[in-house]
C-alpha cells in the first residue's frame, strides 16, 4: 500500500497541471477587444484637419474696388465700358454703341461722346462698324454733325466692300437723321446696281424709302429696283411693297 501511494503521488507531481477554461476568461478577452475598438474609434473621429496658412492681403480693405471688380457681374462690366467711349477701339465702340441704345441707356451727353470718338476713329472703321454706329444713332434719333461729316468722307473708298445690309442700313440712317448728302448717295447709286440681285425684300424697301425721304432722285437705280421687284415679288412682304410703291409714287415714276 505504501508503494502504491508513493507511485500515485509521484505520478501526480510529474504530470503537467491543466487549468480548466472558465467563461469569465472568455468574457474578459472580449471586453478587451471592445475597449480597443472604442479607443481606435475615438482617435479616428477626434482627428482634426490641420490649419491652413492664411494669405495676408493688407491692401484688400484699402483698395476695395479690386474685390468688386472680381465679383462684378458681366452686366456691370459691360456698362462700365459703355460709359467710357474715349477708351474704346473701333470694334468695341460699335458694339457698345449698339448695346447702349438697345438697352435704353443712351442719353444725349453720352451719345455726343460716342459721336466724337467715332469721328476720331473714322479712318479705321470697317463697313460693318459704319452701319452699326449709324443705325444706333438713327434709332436714338440723335444727330452728331462732326460724325456725319466724317462718315460722309470716309465711307466712299470702302463702298466696294459694302454688302446689301450695309447699304440699306446706311441709307436708312441718313434718311432718319435727315442728312441729305447727294454726293454720297450718288456713290451709293453707282455701287449698288450690280449687287441688287443679292438684296432681299427689306433691303430694297429701305433703300427706296431712303431716297424718297431725302428727295434724291435716281431713275436708273429705281429702274433696277423695279426689275428686282418684278423678278421675285414673292420675297417682299407687304411692308416692303408699300415702301417701294410709296417711293415710286413720291417721284411719280411709272
Amino acid at each position: 500500500s505504501s508503494s502504491a501511494s508513493s507511485s500515485s503521488s509521484s505520478w501526480s507531481s510529474s504530470s503537467p497541471s491543466v487549468r480548466p477554461t472558465s467563461s469569465t476568461g472568455l468574457m474578459g478577452s472580449g471586453a478587451g477587444a471592445a475597449v480597443a475598438a472604442t479607443m481606435m474609434g475615438r482617435r479616428f473621429f477626434s482627428y482634426k484637419e490641420r490649419a491652413t496658412k492664411s494669405v495676408h492681403r493688407p491692401f484688400e480693405k484699402q483698395v476695395p474696388y479690386h474685390k468688386e471688380g472680381r465679383e462684378a457681374r458681366p452686366e456691370t462690366l459691360m456698362q462700365a465700358q459703355m460709359y467710357t467711349p474715349e477708351a474704346l477701339k473701333a470694334e468695341g465702340l460699335a458694339r457698345n454703341c449698339y448695346r447702349m441704345v438697345a438697352y435704353g441707356l443712351a442719353v444725349p451727353e453720352l451719345l455726343d461722346r460716342y459721336g466724337q470718338r467715332a469721328a476720331e476713329l473714322g479712318a479705321s472703321l470697317d463697313p460693318s462698324q459704319f452701319s452699326v454706329i449709324l443705325n444706333s444713332f438713327a434709332k436714338a434719333e440723335h444727330r452728331h454733325e462732326q460724325m456725319l461729316r466724317t462718315f460722309t468722307q470716309r465711307m466712299p473708298p470702302r463702298l466696294p466692300h459694302f454688302v446689301p445690309l450695309h447699304f440699306a442700313t446706311a441709307c436708312n440712317a441718313y434718311a432718319k437723321l435727315r442728312e441729305k448728302e447727294e454726293g454720297l448717295f450718288r456713290r451709293f447709286s453707282a455701287e449698288m446696281p450690280h449687287k441688287l440681285p443679292l438684296f432681299d425684300g427689306s433691303h430694297l424697301g429701305m433703300v427706296a424709302n431712303a431716297y424718297a425721304k431725302l428727295s434724291i432722285r435716281d431713275d436708273l437705280l429705281f429702274d433696277d429696283i423695279a426689275d428686282e421687284v418684278l423678278r421675285r415679288p414673292q420675297e417682299l412682304t407687304h411692308v416692303d411693297l408699300l415702301l417701294v410703291a410709296s417711293a415710286f409714287a413720291h417721284f411719280r415714276i411709272r
